[in-house]
């Protein structure tokens, strides 16, 4: 299955390799600008987003 994920969390960051291992397209990143609480920066999901 082909999927876009919108998000900013740690989860959705891990869920983007579950998704991959499990033979799914990830056609889309979006994230958001970061704040305190988040553990993973833009560059973080910059760096994801080409392996997919």
């Amino acid at each position: 299955m082909r999927v876009a994920l919108i998000g900013r969390t740690e989860i959705m960051y891990e869920l983007v390799n579950v998704l991959r291992e499990n033979g799914h397209t990830i056609g889309l990143i979006s994230t958001s600008k970061e704040a305190p609480e988040h553990t993973k920066t833009a560059r973080d999901f910059e760096e994801l987003a080409p392996k997919n």
